[in-house]
């Protein structure tokens, strides 16, 4: 599976989470920080890494950091935290439910995640950076 058709296929899973009774509001595959509706979700690959398999076959790992964003000014802190967590929870535990992607993947983690607060222009916004990672088998032959 080449770059691309994995981060369309992690963009179809975050879109799984978007829309009425689900946790998400907007999902963007790449880092953008005009956000109209939260909470949200942006991300993007951040590393590849390869290791040897067997003689024909080499393990790479591709990575993405996804970040997701709750503004804090209109619902509180602790509102907005209790949003982090929760969508955070829901994130991991959806990837660990496509352990293999539909058949993608050997295997996906989505794990560890980091918390921050950013000042942007709408004022303070919450965020959860969790890292994607994907296992995939690649043909050297």
């Amino acid at each position: 599976m080449s770059l691309v058709a994995l981060r369309t296929k992690i963009k179809e899973e975050f879109d799984s989470l978007v829309g009425a009774g689900k946790p998400l509001s907007e999902v963007h595959d790449y880092y953008k920080m005009d956000i109209e509706s939260y909470p949200a979700v942006i991300f993007e690959p951040s590393t590849i890494a390869s290791d040897y398999a067997t003689t024909y076959e080499n393990d790479r790992v591709y990575a993405f950091r996804a970040i997701i964003i709750q503004e804090v000014s209109q619902v509180g802190h602790q509102k907005a935290l209790d949003i982090i967590c929760e969508i955070t929870d829901e994130i991991i535990n959806h990837f660990d439910g496509k352990y293999l992607l539909d058949g993608q993947t050997k295997r996906v983690n989505a794990v560890p995640a980091d918390f921050a607060y950013l000042d942007s222009d709408e004022g303070m916004i919450l965020t959860a950076e969790i890292k994607i990672e994907c296992l995939i088998p690649h043909n050297i032959n």
